[in-house]
């Protein structure tokens, strides 16, 4: 008897699960994402990559080619893309929407950029000192004062083997600190230089939680000496491989700093 009832609750289960299955292939995408925060039961279904896979390539078409493939692999799985693009395009909504209230002229940027205990360059820059168009993007020519490690050969800093970047942001007439590149990690060499890039902080204005999709980019630049030149800074979205947008990058802080 006990056995015809564990047979009968099973079948009853499965019977549900696949009746779930049915009406939750009818929902769109935040529908769906809601759903599955209901109860336990809606989630083990709600998270089935058939269901995302149909979604996502019914909004998004190029995603049913190889290159998507490789795309979704990439994202981890249809459900995990859905959640990146999904958020990423509201967060951008919301950024040109909402103007921040900090200005370029506010922050205050700090880098230094050393090997082993020898320091290459250590500087710090306001914000009005960098303003030049509407990207956050900027190009730091260094001063006499800036610079230490002006005899350095370039394939020693080519090698980039204990290279390391630290870039901190401050806002004026705060003590706070938002450190937004500590990188050991080693960089790029394109050319007479090299990039380093670093993960952002998660924060709700620009991607969702545990899904970073954005970058701290720090580019340097040596000189025919052989020593370094210039610093880069910018933050890059990498969703569609552009720069932040002025108005976006101070959204971005603001949220940082205040929350």
């Amino acid at each position: 008897m006990g056995s015809m009832v564990r047979k009968a609750n099973t079948n009853a289960s499965t019977e549900n699960w696949h009746l779930l299955l049915q009406v939750f292939s009818c929902l769109d995408g935040p529908s769906l994402g809601r759903a599955t925060c209901a109860c336990k039961a809606w989630r083990e279904v709600g998270v089935q990559e058939d269901l995302w896979q149909q979604i996502c390539r019914a909004k998004w078409p190029s995603l049913d080619s190889n290159a998507g493939s490789c795309v979704v692999k990439q994202a981890g799985g249809y459900r995990r893309l859905f959640a990146r693009r999904f958020q990423a395009q509201h967060a951008q909504h919301r950024s040109d929407e909402e103007k921040p209230c900090l200005s370029l002229q506010s922050l205050i940027f700090l880098v230094d950029v050393t090997v082993g205990n020898e320091v290459l360059c250590s500087f710090v820059r306001r914000g009005h000192e960098l303003s030049g168009g509407e990207v956050f993007q900027f190009t730091v020519s260094l001063c006499d004062g800036e610079v230490v490690g002006k005899g350095r050969e370039v394939e020693k800093i080519e090698a980039l083997r204990n290279v390391k970047v630290s870039w901190a942001v401050m806002v004026m007439g705060s003590d706070r600190v938002f450190q937004v590149m500590d990188s050991i990690k080693a960089g790029q060499v394109i050319g007479g230089g090299c990039s380093f890039w670093e993960a952002l902080a998660d924060h709700r204005c620009c991607c969702a939680p545990g899904m970073s999709q954005h970058l701290a980019e720090v580019g340097l630049g040596l000189g025919v000496n052989g020593g370094l030149q210039e610093v880069s800074l910018a933050l890059l979205n990498t969703l569609d491989w552009r720069y932040f947008s002025i108005a976006h990058a101070l959204t971005y802080f603001q949220h940082l700093f205040f929350g």
